[in-house]
């Protein structure tokens, strides 16, 4: 359906998705599911213990560039396995940690991205830090019931009904948010502030359940490249500092001290997406660029009369249209983005299974866009208003292009 300036989501053999099926298939020999032959292969099947490390947009180009760097990248390639997978669609880290804690795909949990239009409020949100869009400081209404906005269901309640217990480490400014305390249920918390401090805990962590009989799940999670990256760009040596940072505090605080003490556990890194360049000296914002003035005709409203924008990010700009007037708003929008962004029919996508092998859910398709808009790559499309919605980034994600897409995922047996 796209040109090969996009990657699909490789759903089923070889995407995000399909890891906590692996994960729970991993800790309970249950429900293999159809991806662990071709993820799988080559080592044991089976673990009392599995450590799945979460790192915010370390895409699978950065792998790339520091896997001759540090030894115990190598050591995991020679020893373990290292495969390319995908994101799912769109790749952001909204969906992706929903999809991790809940074991829900895109097009079951709705949550699609940083910033959506949702029906219960009546506006644009941001269900992770659970605020209206543009407004980070703002809570939602308490009235609307949580298990309207999020997936009801965990991974870690899932384990649990199979005698798994699961840890998840968590950063303090996150740890007691309407989103984690949800989708957290079934978990132990553990608040934690810096890296070296999460790694000193972990092999506490791993000490104790040593001498227990039940299987354990760990979950970390790390978001500071996915900051740098956008703050700076992925080509920066700001994050080149930062990744470095990373890998040496990895390696010197987990990997020398407590690799070769451990046994019957199974370690799995990987990241939710990558990032792609980008500047905020040539983002087209549509309310703004005299080439698009008479798009807000297209644009549906709520009932305050408020235009429902903007929804998804810079990479993947979703857009919802009056009814009767997709057409003529794609190819309003196409005709004047002609060779920075492909504009699609967000009905097309999901037909095609960008969002999910599965039919989608009511709450994906009362959420998602009608349009979406997807720059190629260096590009950037959004919304402009003041100190609420300005694209003032260098390095993003969400959509397609193969920097945002492909991930490593990393497994080494103990």
């Amino acid at each position: 359906m796209l040109s090969n300036r996009f990657i699909k989501p490789k759903y089923g053999s070889g995407c995000f998705a399909d890891l906590p099926a692996t994960i729970h298939f991993l800790l309970t020999g249950k429900d293999k599911p159809p991806c662990a032959n071709s993820l799988l292969s080559g080592i044991p099947n089976r673990y009392k213990t599995v450590i799945f490390f979460l790192v915010d947009a370390f895409g699978y180009n950065f792998y790339d560039k520091y896997r001759n760097k540090y030894s115990f990248l190598r050591q995991i390639e020679k020893q373990g396995k290292v495969i390319k997978i995908t994101s799912q669609f769109p790749s952001t880290t909204a969906c992706h940690v929903t999809t991790i804690h809940t074991g829900s795909p895109v097009s079951q949990s709705g949550i699609y991205e940083w910033q959506y239009y949702d029906p219960n409020f009546d506006a644009v949100i941001m269900p992770l830090p659970y605020a209206y869009a543009g407004m980070r400081g703002s809570a939602l209404p308490t009235d609307v019931d949580t298990s309207l906005v999020f997936p009801t269901r965990t991974l870690y309640q899932s384990l649990h009904a199979d005698n798994v217990n699961s840890y998840l480490f968590s950063h303090v400014a996150i740890a007691d948010s309407v989103f984690n305390r949800v989708v957290s249920k079934g978990a132990r918390i553990h608040k934690i502030r810096t890296l070296p401090e999460m790694l000193v805990n972990l092999q506490m962590l791993l000490k104790t359940v040593r001498s227990q009989d039940q299987s354990n799940y760990i979950f970390l999670y790390f978001s500071n490249i996915d900051t740098i990256s956008h703050h700076y760009g992925p080509n920066s040596p700001q994050l080149d500092a930062e990744i470095g940072s990373f890998l040496s505090t990895f390696e010197n605080f987990f990997w020398r001290r407590s690799a070769h003490k451990l046994k019957d556990t199974l370690l799995m890194i990987t990241a939710d997406h990558g990032q792609t360049s980008v500047d905020p000296e040539t983002t087209i914002y549509l309310n703004r660029d005299p080439r698009f003035e008479g798009i807000k005709r297209f644009i549906r409203k709520n009932r305050r009369g408020e235009l429902i924008v903007p929804a998804g990010s810079c990479r993947d700009m979703f857009l919802y249209i009056k009814d009767g007037l997709w057409e003529e708003a794609q190819q309003f929008l196409s005709k004047r983005l002609a060779g920075k962004a492909k504009v699609c029919k967000t009905a097309d996508l999901i037909d095609h299974g960008y969002f999910g092998p599965a039919p989608p859910s009511r709450a994906l398709l009362e959420r998602v866009g009608d349009l979406v808009i997807l720059p190629y790559i260096y590009e950037s499309v959004w919304w402009y208003e003041k100190d609420k919605f300005e694209q003032n980034f260098y390095g993003h994600h969400g959509g397609l292009t193969r920097d945002e897409m492909e991930i490593p995922l990393m497994l080494y047996p103990f």
